[in-house]
């Protein structure tokens, strides 16, 4: 119970979708929305409540710039 997770990309080639749940089960996100992770350096930062992985912050970084950034608190 606890732990944070920070998921980053390396590569601008890559992307990563994570899909929102709404009703979030034992062992899903917890997001607060749909997220598609693209260009190098993004990252998605998660801590987990003892069931679920629950969003703490976002960012979509496109040529060193941050286009998008969300802190969740709850």
């Amino acid at each position: 119970r606890g732990f944070v997770l920070v998921l980053t990309l390396t590569t601008t080639t890559n992307t990563v979708t994570f899909t929102d749940t709404p009703t979030p089960a034992a062992g899903t996100l917890s997001l607060a929305g749909g997220f598609t992770m693209t260009g190098a350096d993004a990252s998605l930062t998660l801590i987990y409540n003892g069931t679920d992985w629950v969003e703490l912050a976002r960012s979509s970084v496109t040529l060193g710039k941050v286009i998008a950034l969300s802190m969740i608190f709850s």
